[in-house]
């Protein structure tokens, strides 16, 4: 976690100065990272910007928080010399949420050839795979759980057909479906309806058997909760943490 960015006046009335003084200690107790602002200001007489940790005048005068007259110093210092974490950090789970209202979301593709002109283009982050939808397109959900950068070099598979369906896994409806050996790594729509679905080939190997989510009538999502509500006010499918997406199915009907 990364805290930024905070600060405080030299000058600050009591309110300010307490909850300086709380952010310092809630920063100590859970060795959290930080940003403050400004670290640089300037000064006339130790008057005008007063939020500086450092601040020179027109004759390069100093004064900063470590003055003996600076109220913040004591904070200042504790927060600054307090022993912090040490080696290696455990990695940890990370959940992206997507949304495509107004542009697409990931960078390195938007930086290539557009995958599928005219729609919109809800993608993982290139170390993640999408493991939610939500209906009508409205939201994503990726995630690294179980297999950080599962993505294999190699170009994308954007799927715009049945070809790739080996079973009926959604009777009625219109399925789009990874390669063998494949992973959704986003997917488009046009209106309310799927247009294409992007596939990444895996560097390792895909197991398990496939099983089919519903968002028609309700949330198809884990009792954990993980990831969060990516798509507030419509139902979502999502996979364990342990499973990725191979799929998507839609009726043709809607958009």
């Amino acid at each position: 976690v990364w805290i930024s960015e905070f600060g405080v006046a030299k000058d600050a009335d009591a309110t300010d100065r307490a909850w300086f003084t709380n952010t310092v200690d809630f920063l100590v107790e859970h060795d959290l990272d930080f940003a403050y602002w400004p670290v640089v200001g300037f000064h006339d007489g130790d008057r005008g910007n007063q939020w500086g940790l450092v601040r020179y005048d027109g004759n390069g005068e100093r004064r900063s928080v470590l003055d003996p007259d600076d109220w913040r110093s004591t904070a200042w210092r504790a927060l600054t010399s307090a022993p912090g974490r040490q080696g290696v950090v455990e990695p940890v789970r990370t959940w992206s949420m997507l949304k495509a209202t107004h542009t697409d979301a990931n960078r390195s593709l938007r930086a290539a050839a557009d995958w599928d002109g005219g729609a919109r283009k809800l993608t993982c982050p290139d170390d993640q795979r999408l493991i939610g939808i939500s209906q009508r397109g409205q939201g994503g959900l990726c995630t690294d759980a179980g297999a950080a950068g599962p993505g294999a070099p190699g170009a994308l598979n954007k799927v715009t057909s049945e070809a790739g369906v080996t079973t009926d896994w959604a009777r009625g409806f219109t399925k789009y479906q990874c390669a063998q050996g494949q992973f959704m790594t986003g997917y488009s729509v046009r209106g309310d309806r799927v247009s294409a679905v992007l596939c990444a080939p895996a560097r390792v190997a895909l197991a398990g058997e496939g099983r089919t989510l519903w968002d028609d009538r309700g949330d198809s999502r884990p009792a954990s909760g993980e990831g969060g509500d990516y798509a507030k006010g419509f139902h979502k499918a999502q996979c364990r943490a342990d499973e990725y997406a191979a799929g998507i199915a839609f009726s043709t009907a809607i958009g």
